[in-house]
């Protein structure tokens, strides 16, 4: 019998499908942010670069750990001294089963950080919408709706 993860809204999914919808938000995320950037950063796996000025975004997914609305974002050793060693680095944080993600520079994301830095929380309420820095989310569904 398949794993069914729960989705906010009651519907159940099964994890196949859960993964399909995280690796779509991803895409959409990434093509929201060439958009909004232009064309001198170019993709890489789930990273935006522009190597010429050193600056990096780095898309991470993440999951709710519980019933509570507190999203997880894991980092990476590589990403994150990636992200370290950049002039600018940004961050899209891409929460799966929501239509928006945030987006906002390292610095700011890390206060929300965990004391080794490998992961952040971030909140989100009962309808999908950022309580932690609220004013950097961005929405998912022109570029889901595209099917990018």
């Amino acid at each position: 019998m398949a794993s069914i993860a729960q989705r906010r809204d009651g519907e159940d999914l099964t994890l196949r499908e859960q993964r399909a919808r995280c690796s779509a938000q991803i895409h959409a995320a990434l093509a929201v942010l060439q958009a909004r950037l232009g064309p001198a950063f170019r993709r890489v796996n789930n990273r935006l670069e522009d190597g010429v000025a050193g600056r990096v975004v780095q898309v991470i997914s993440g999951r709710r750990q519980s019933i509570g609305g507190t999203y997880r974002f894991k980092l990476n050793v590589d990403s994150l001294d990636r992200l370290l060693a950049a002039r600018e680095a940004h961050v899209a944080l891409v929460p799966d089963l929501e239509d928006t993600f945030i987006y906002a520079p390292l610095g700011e994301v890390m206060t929300f950080a965990t004391a080794n830095r490998r992961a952040v929380g971030l909140r989100f309420d009962p309808q999908g919408r950022a309580l932690d820095l609220a004013d950097r989310a961005l929405s998912l569904a022109p570029a889901l709706q595209e099917g990018r």
